[in-house]
C-alpha cells in the first residue's frame, strides 16, 4: 500500500464517509510514476472501500500526476514552459 500522506488522508477520508445506498459516484486519480502493478493494488484498495460504503462505481478515470517529490522534479521542471517563455 501506498504510504504517502496525501494518500493516507485520502483513504481516512473515505473511511469517514458515511454509508450510503447506491450512491453512484465518478472516481478521477492522479498519480506519481510508479508501476502499473502498484498502481492497481492501490486503486483496488480505493475502489473497495468506497464499494463498501455503498457507493456505486459509474466510472473511473486514471492519469499520471506532476512530480513534485524526486530528483525527476528537477528534470520535468527544466524540460516544461508555462507557455510565457520563448525556447
Amino acid at each position: 500500500m501506498d504510504t504517502s500522506k496525501k494518500y493516507r488522508q485520502l483513504i481516512k477520508f473515505i473511511e469517514e464517509l458515511p454509508n450510503v445506498q447506491y450512491k453512484k459516484t465518478f472516481i478521477f486519480t492522479t498519480r506519481r510514476i510508479t508501476s502499473e502493478i502498484r498502481m492497481k493494488k492501490d486503486y483496488e484498495i480505493i475502489l473497495k472501500l468506497l464499494e463498501n460504503k455503498g457507493f456505486t462505481i459509474i466510472n473511473d478515470f486514471n492519469v499520471k500526476g506532476f512530480n513534485t517529490i524526486s530528483i525527476l522534479k528537477c528534470i520535468v521542471e527544466m524540460n516544461s514552459s508555462d507557455g510565457n517563455h520563448l525556447p
